[in-house]
């Protein structure tokens, strides 16, 4: 399988700002293209712009992620004979992922990509 969206469409198109760094971006897209052609059941076969938008979103919510788990926080800090203490994350892996599929929903919605079988049509 191949990344969905690349880098060129990241700045130009969804005029992503996060990530600056191309190779970041690629690795990043690849990871959430496999994201979500298993939240639409595989079945992407040729990526729409709804598709392309959908992979940013997510792989903004991912940078935000690995940023967020690779620097400490800082909890608490005294200054009387200095202390601090820190805390790595702030949400947990469950919650990045309903924003992931959240951000997904966002732009395919109506694509008919995340339909799961029952239509709401025959009740």
């Amino acid at each position: 399988m191949r990344q969905f969206a690349d880098y060129d469409f990241y700045q130009n198109v969804y005029h992503g700002t996060d990530i600056q760094d191309e190779n970041k971006f690629n690795r990043m897209s690849i990871e959430s293209s496999f994201f979500l052609n298993e939240l639409t059941l595989g079945r992407i076969k040729e990526p729409s712009e709804e598709v392309k938008l959908a992979v940013c979103a997510i792989v903004d919510v991912a940078y935000r992620e690995e940023k967020e788990n690779r620097e400490d926080q800082i909890a608490s800090e005294s200054v009387g004979p200095h202390s601090i203490s820190y805390v790595k994350k702030t949400k947990t892996t469950e919650e990045y992922t309903k924003e992931k599929i959240k951000v997904a929903r966002t732009y395919l919605a109506n694509t008919g990509l995340l339909y799961r079988g029952i239509s709401s049509c025959c009740f």
